[in-house]
């Protein structure tokens, strides 16, 4: 009887043991399973609040309607449908990479973290006012998960980087004439424009500097190779002299390939500045055609001192539809100035926003 009794006691143990690891296993299962289905559906969640941020963004233009990163209280960065209105852009990255945690709370974000960056169509990061177009926290090689978005629009006045910009410098004879209004000639006029705006330049951008001075001959030529020296810019430009015709087609045609042949950055814009129409025969629309088939991936003009009914406006601007750009008119130096800052910036630009939120 008692060999029974301890039999049938480790009967139960054994049994009881084999029920513990079955409840054990299933309590496993269970967490596993649960922890599993808790870490989908965070990823969802990433997923639809990155949506849901970088829609809110689109959506007005926040409050106060001029707000800045002291004064806001709803973000937002638009002023009309698919335009992103520079100042709030800048204001934003601003406000993410000085008060985070504010900009967080403003977005309805608590435990995850955002990063925004804006560039171009090829990727490239773009900048605004020389400043690079990123703000908040970059996921970093432990997060646990991220879920990225991007919204297509469009911001006026940014700069993008890796820009080879090639100027086409009028110095006909023409530009020897006096500016009344400035007490100067043309030329030195267009010197102070050229040698201010160059301050402009970011540090990793190059310019190139063509020119012409007649038909023939010397006729249009490299007055600076792309660098990214500036001063070598000042003192090539401080260099000219007023004196021959104007070459308009045969300087654009030299410049485009000067552009395929020696820019170095995947940004190539071409700045073609006259005071004057085509003298040598040429068809300047041609060229312009031509200079796209090079590489040039933009083409601004800017007509100095020029009538707009002027048949050299009309060459310009045909020039510079041609060549997706834009035409600009200027009659003074500061004008001038401001033409060459916003040839440089990419007016209306299609940019896409990357919103990334991560844990």
């Amino acid at each position: 009887m008692r060999r029974f009794h301890r039999a049938q006691v480790h009967s139960i143990d054994l049994i009881m043991a084999i029920v513990i690891f079955l409840v054990l296993l299933s309590l496993y299962q269970f967490t596993w399973n649960s922890a599993t289905a808790t870490t989908q559906a965070s990823e969802e969640e990433l997923s639809l609040r990155a949506y849901h941020v970088a829609n809110s963004l689109f959506e007005s233009g926040g409050y106060p309607a001029d707000w800045s990163p002291e004064n806001v209280s709803v973000i937002g960065l638009v002023t009309e449908r698919n335009v992103v209105d520079r100042n709030k852009l800048i204001n934003f990255i601003k406000l993410l990479n000085t008060n985070y945690s504010k900009a967080k709370e403003l977005l309805g974000l608590s435990g995850e973290e955002i990063y925004m960056n804006v560039t171009d169509p090829q990727n490239n990061l773009i900048y605004l006012d020389t400043m690079p177009a990123s703000g908040g926290m970059p996921p970093n090689i432990v997060a646990l998960q991220a879920a990225h978005t991007g919204s297509t629009a469009k911001v006026s006045a940014i700069l993008r980087a890796n820009n080879s910009i090639a100027i086409l410098f009028d110095q006909s004879g023409s530009m020897g004439d006096n500016l009344p209004a400035e007490g100067r000639s043309k030329l030195d006029a267009a010197k102070l424009a050229f040698n201010n705006f160059l301050f402009a330049i970011l540090p990793d951008d190059e310019i190139g500097l063509t020119t012409f001075r007649d038909c023939s001959g010397p006729g249009p030529y490299t007055a600076q190779n792309f660098t990214s020296d500036l001063n070598l810019v000042r003192l090539a430009v401080n260099g000219m002299s007023a004196n021959g015709l104007t070459p308009l087609a045969g300087g654009t045609t030299y410049a485009a390939n000067f552009i395929n042949g020696s820019a170095r950055n995947s940004n190539r814009v071409l700045i073609v500045f006259s005071d004057g129409e085509e003298t040598c025969n040429g068809n300047p629309s041609a060229a312009a055609t031509y200079a796209m088939t090079r590489g040039v991936g933009k083409i601004d003009t800017i007509g100095f001192v020029l009538a707009d009914n002027s048949t050299g406006a009309t060459q310009l601007k045909q020039m510079a539809s041609i060549g997706r750009g834009t035409y600009y008119s200027a009659n003074t130096s500061v004008e001038l100035q401001q033409a060459l800052e916003q040839a440089y910036s990419s007016s209306e630009a299609q940019v896409v926003v990357n919103v990334v939120i991560w844990q």
